[in-house]
Formats: C-alpha cells, structure tokens, sequence
C-alpha cells in the first residue's frame, strides 16, 4: 500500500494532552507496569508496533514490554532502541548547565558571543538574544529555520541540515524574523542551535561532549546521538525498532547541525539511569549540580529545557516521524515514568458498537477540576460523535470508539488519550470521564446546538455557507497526493467547517476560520497549520485552488452531499 504524508515538514514536538491532566499511579510493581504496557498496546497500538514503559521509585526500575520492533522482527524488550526525539532538549539543557558551572558561559551572554568570526553581522539581531532564551523557548526565534526545506527529504528532514546551513540562515537573520520575541514559544530551532553553541564552546561536536559529560558518567552505554546512518554503531544496529505512523513504516530521523533538539537514541535502561541520576548519591558532583541547575524555574514554567507540571514535577515528550517518547521526574519523590513508542501516531480506526445513534444530538457537562471549570459539549451523530472543550480551544475531538449497549456508553477518544464511560439515568450521561485522572461528569441533552458552542462556531466564518453546505473531497498535489475532505455543516442559524485526511488519521481538524463570498472560499486551520483558496465553480459544483502547509500544492475539491468513505 503506497503511503503519502500531508505535504508539510514533520517537526519534533512536545507531548501535550487535552486536559493536561497525569496521574502517578501508586501501585508499582512489575506486575503492574507490565499490565499498563500489554493495555496500552491493545487499544492503540498494532501487533508489529511496540511499546516500553517504565516506572522508577528509588533505586528501582520495572519495565514493561509488549509487541514487536516491527513487521516480521522480534519482540522489544528493555534494551531495544528508540528515537527520543525533543527530550533530547533536556540532555541539552543540562550541557547549557554544566558549561555554566565550568566557568565556559553565563546565562545571560549574548549568543553571538560564541560564533566564529564572520558568521554573524555587527548589526544582527541575533545579538539580542542570551543562551537562557534559547533554553526557555523565549528567544523569538521560529520554530525550524525558513531554508529548511531547500535540499531536504520529508521522509528524514533535518539529515541534510548541517552548520553550513544553519550560518547562512542565521547570518541573512533579519529582526522581521523573530516570532513571539520574550514569550514561550517552541523552537527546535533554538535548542538546537544551543547544542551547536555548546560544542562550539568546547571545540567538540555535540555528539562528543554529550558523550563525555552525560553518558560515559551515567553508564549510558546503549545511548547516541543519531547524526547519519553510522552513528549507530553494527553491535547495536538490530535493536533499533522500526518507527511506524499511522500503522505504515517510516524512515529513521538523522539530525545533524540541530543534534541537541531531538537526535538521541536510547533504551529504557539508560535512561532508567537518567532519570535515577538526578537524585542517586553516586552520581558525580560536577553531573549532578548542572542537573540541579537545568531543573531549576527559569522562567514561570521551565527550566533549561524541561517544562513543569503545577506540583513541580519535570518533564519533556518527543515525537519524530515513527517514535513517541515521555519522561516524567518527580526529584523530591525519587521517582519517574517513561514511555517509548515505535509509532508517531496511531493507525487510523472509527468502531462504533451497539445503538449509539440513539444518543444523537447534542450534550452538555462541566468537569470540576477544584481551580478550574472546563465545560465540555458532546455531539452525537449516527455516523460519528465528537468533544468540544468551550475552555480550551473547542477545537473538534473525535471518538475513535463509541458504543451505547444496554443503558451503558462508552466514549473513547484516543487522540487525547481520554474515555467517558457511565450510564444513561432519567435522560442524561451520567459517568466518568477517566484522562489521567478519573473526574464525575454528568451531561444534560441540549435543545438544539448549545449556546457556548454556537457562539464559537459564529466567530469561525464570515459570509453566508449555504451555498456550499456538503461535502468537499480531492487530493492535495494531484492525482497521485494526498486526500482532503472538507465537510460543511448547517446547524439552524451557524456552521462548522471541519476537515479530514484519510491516509493521516480517523478523526476530523477544526478549520478555525472560513470565508465565503459567494465566488471564493478561503478556509484555515491552525490546528494543522493548513490553507486551502478555492474558486467556485456553482455550475459543476467544485472548488479550484491550492493547499498550503509550508508548501502551496494545487488541490480541486468536488461537491458530494453524501459522506465520503473516511
């Protein structure tokens, strides 16, 4: 089956989930986080994709193991590979550390101080921004440098990006560049160069200098930085799992000139050791007050690198284009959860179980989280049901699973990693809705759209859509790209455009904004960072235009008032 990705540059992220809500379980045996491994892998995951969880109190560590490095490969276990994408951000972040401590840089100094001669211009704007703001995602730099893409290959897209490169982006960097200049705002590109800057500092390459001041200490044997196809070494070759999105094998990430944000490969053993590190009594002195210092609030809510949790905890995620990973440290507790996943995003399925139509319409609930309120509106359909938070974005959440059978319901939306399960009582859900953390919800059925929600739907287009009310289906490059479906739906006096893309995923992206003046339609999602122009054509029904995501590739939807097979 041939595998097309949406025409846009993958990029190495954090883990963000929708309610922003973890819980640590307190149960912690083998047993157990074998359990959690075998469940997990049973509800997302494919018979050739594998999964390793491990669990950390004190000096102990229990992994748990389930499913395979890949199609027709042997079982993971402890020891196999994964690529750990962004939380190689925090192993940068304890380097930015240590060469504070040793006296080699401060916090505050400019970044243009570290540069060989001739590489940055007296009158740069780069000279503004200090090493912390690179560590905290405050620099303003974008998220992946604008010449990225030049010479690049979407399956392996940071492999062609070296120093060359980067010094002719940073040196042609202009201030029109910044973006968010002094706020939180993510950049691989940033972290990434700070682990150029700190090897700089050094006259090492950051492979060397992770390896000399993180791994050969912490024992990290099974750990390196995958920088080309050679840099895992032939003993270690064939436990590196096969990456998988969307059920389909992708290539492996190399990453060279941006190394310190996301090219590290390791096991769940090392990084057992990571983690346990930052509070063992036998790690070296020098190791263990940069990782102090890293861990240290930088700003509201991170430190070098890491990010916090309210109660304190430390963790980053990472994703590149077939790996999942999380790692999650409590320091006062002795204790830390790490998952590895050989898979980015899970192939896409919608079940439907039992007579779930017969909830149709819509519902609405407040989960009480103590501090805040989060309303939620459930939308039910025969052919599909779906979540909204009206305090979180509202963007479209969509079950992958539902099923109403004998009075009980069960909504699950894996997207988000959340279940409502419960009973229908006197005409309304009453039940649980378990993310992390199980919270009472209790939904009442609307008379018709709900108010928070229509008023949201109302600021998302302008112009009247009844012309184009239906579905909308075509492929984004041509005969042989991608497939994009664009549903538009009336809902008494408002509409919702929301769209699809099969070959990616089950469920549905909000458009956050639409525009319709009778001869063209303009629809936008932030959600993906997607844009589609279109001309209508009224006489045969179809939109004319392009999609841009990074790239502008040309795309004609065409009108069908039946739902499309998805």
């Amino acid at each position: 089956m041939k595998h097309r990705s949406l025409p846009k540059l993958l990029c190495l992220s954090s883990f963000s989930i929708f309610l922003a809500l973890y819980c640590h379980s307190q149960e912690l045996s083998q047993a157990s986080v074998q359990g959690k491994a075998d469940r997990w892998h049973a509800e997302h995951m494919q018979s050739y994709e594998g999964v390793v969880i491990t669990n950390i109190k004190d000096d102990l560590a229990f992994h748990g193991a389930t499913g395979l490095l890949g199609e027709d490969r042997g079982a993971v276990d402890k020891h196999s590979l994964f690529e750990i994408g962004s939380v190689t951000k925090v192993f940068t972040g304890i380097l930015l550390a240590d060469a504070v401590l040793q006296g080699k840089a401060e916090l505050d100094d400019p970044i243009t101080k570290f540069f060989p001669e001739g590489v940055i211009m007296e009158d740069s704007a780069l000279h503004e921004i200090t090493l912390l703001e690179l560590a905290t995602h405050t620099s303003g730099l974008p998220r992946v440098p604008n010449n990225m893409r030049q010479g690049g290959d979407q399956k392996d897209p940071y492999a062609h990006y070296d120093r060359d490169r980067l010094f002719k982006y940073l040196k042609q960097f202009k201030a029109s560049q910044f973006q968010n200049r002094g706020q939180t705002s993510y950049s691989n590109l940033g972290i990434g160069l700070l682990g150029e800057l700190i090897a700089m500092m050094h006259n090492t390459t950051y492979e060397d200098h992770l390896k000399s001041v993180i791994f050969e200490p912490l024992g990290m044997n099974n750990s390196f930085v995958q920088v080309n196809g050679k840099s895992i070494p032939e003993t270690h070759s064939h436990l590196l799992a096969t990456g998988h999105s969307l059920g389909f094998p992708v290539s492996n990430w190399h990453i060279d000139a941006l190394a310190g944000a996301g090219a590290i490969v390791s096991d769940s053993v090392d990084l057992a050791k990571f983690a346990m590190a930052h509070w063992n009594e036998a790690t070296p002195e020098r190791l263990k007050q940069a990782m102090a210092l890293a861990s240290e609030k930088h700003t509201e809510n991170i430190g070098l690198c890491w990010q916090f949790f309210p109660d304190g905890r430390i963790r980053h995620g990472g994703m590149t284009g077939g790996f999942n990973t999380r790692l999650i440290i409590n320091v006062p507790n002795k204790s830390a959860n790490i998952a590895l996943h050989n898979y980015s995003r899970e192939k896409p399925k919608l079940e439907t179980v039992g007579d779930a139509q017969k909830l149709e319409g819509f519902w609405e609930g407040t989960i009480d989280l103590g501090a805040q309120q989060l309303r939620l509106v459930l939308s039910v359909s025969e052919e599909e049901s779906s979540v909204y938070s009206l305090d979180q974005g509202c963007s479209i959440i969509t079950a992958t699973s539902n099923s109403f059978v004998d009075g009980s319901f069960t909504y699950r939306f894996n997207s988000v990693r959340a279940i409502f399960t419960g009973e229908v009582e006197d005409g309304k859900l009453v039940g649980v809705w378990n993310q992390g953390a199980e919270y009472p919800l209790e939904m009442t059925k609307s008379n018709g759209i709900p108010e928070g929600l229509k008023s949201v739907f109302q600021k998302r287009y302008s112009g009247s859509l009844d012309p184009i009310v239906g579905w909308w289906s075509g492929m984004a490059g041509g005969e042989d790209g991608v497939p994009v479906h664009l549903e538009i739906v009336k809902y008494e006096d408002c509409y919702e455009v929301k769209g699809w893309s099969p070959t990616q995923t089950a469920v549905a992206f909000t458009m956050s904004s639409s525009e319709f003046d009778g001869k063209k339609l303009v629809v936008k999602s932030k959600q993906i960072g997607g844009k589609f122009v279109g001309e209508f054509d009224s006489e045969n029904m179809h939109l004319k235009g392009n999609w841009s995501q990074n790239e502008t590739t040309p795309m004609t939807l065409r009108f069908s008032e039946k739902r499309p097979l998805l």
